[in-house]
């Protein structure tokens, strides 16, 4: 697929998706991969979570701490594999998101018959289980309640899921995860290197070994060994902060050309209101650039 890349707004769209980068598909087509030695290889999802935890550790635009707090890590199905290991355990509470948060949570809480309401409706409650994006989905930072609502599970014994999905993408976000209501914490790569969300790379941060079926599966390395052994070969190739070092600038200018607002998330700005149609029920109107920022056919 060809993606234009003018600083047009017909390269604007309301979801959600990598940069087409000419340097990731110039190592997608380079690679070398030995799919039968890569799917007896039972080490990888080892070396691949070491990996990919060290390369969190290595993040020098966000400052993230109390990680090591969650010492117990597994391969994660992207982040979404976390999300429905955590709404299994907690099925009988309701759950409780922000509007505009990714619209998984609400299509898993409607399709499994979970209570949930949104955060924006009201305080937490003692039988509430919380998901909450960092950076925020909608907002490309820190939402505003993050530290209220963490507050207010923290006296109530709320458990919490945070959601790293963007942090690949982001800068400027410091968080310190060491609070007593925050239950797990997942990545993924899939919003950082256009092509491998079809690989369903994640990682699942856990205070201990609930032994749950996403544990299980790692135990038993019932899982994609192939897509892992790639993983951490983007892991050993690009640095962490690799998207806002190479398309930091590029994206200010689009973002001026097109009176766009920049957020903490390079994927995302804030348009006005030529954007509406995109509202995802907050008060911003958030906009992907990354046709914009993509230099594939350049």
């Amino acid at each position: 697929m060809i993606y234009h890349t003018n600083n047009t707004n017909d390269n604007f769209v309301s979801g959600s998706v990598p940069i087409p980068s000419k340097r990731v598909y110039n190592f997608w087509k380079n690679m070398e991969t030995n799919t039968v030695q890569d799917i007896f290889n039972y080490n990888v999802v080892d070396e691949y979570i070491n990996d990919y935890v060290n390369w969190i550790k290595a993040d020098k635009l966000n400052k993230l701490s109390g990680l090591e707090n969650f010492p117990w890590h597994s391969y994660s199905s992207g982040t979404t594999e976390s999300f429905t290991n955590f709404t299994s355990r907690y099925g009988k509470r309701c759950f409780r998101f922000f509007k505009g948060e990714y619209m998984f949570q609400k299509l898993n809480a409607r399709n499994n018959n979970y209570m949930w309401m949104h955060l924006d409706e009201g305080p937490v409650y003692d039988n509430d289980a919380v998901i909450i994006s960092l950076p925020f989905s909608d907002f490309g930072t820190v939402h505003p309640r993050l530290n209220t609502v963490l507050e207010q599970c923290n006296e109530r014994n709320v458990p919490v899921l945070i959601d790293c999905a963007y942090m690949c993408i982001a800068k400027n976000i410091e968080f310190d995860f060491n609070q007593p209501c925050i239950d797990t914490v997942t990545f993924s790569l899939s919003k950082g290197f256009w092509g491998i969300d079809k690989l369903r790379l994640g990682i699942r941060f856990q205070r201990e070994d609930r032994d749950d079926n996403l544990d299980i599966y790692n135990k038993w390395k019932t899982l994609p060994l192939h897509s892992i052994a790639i993983g951490r070969k983007f892991i050993q190739e690009f640095e962490t902060n690799w998207l806002w070092n190479d398309y930091g600038g590029k994206y200010q200018q689009i973002c001026d050309a097109n009176n766009l607002t920049p957020t903490n998330s390079i994927l995302h700005a804030l348009g006005g209101e030529q954007y509406k149609d995109w509202n995802r029920g907050t008060s911003v109107n958030r906009v992907c650039v990354s046709n914009a920022l993509g230099d594939i056919d350049e």
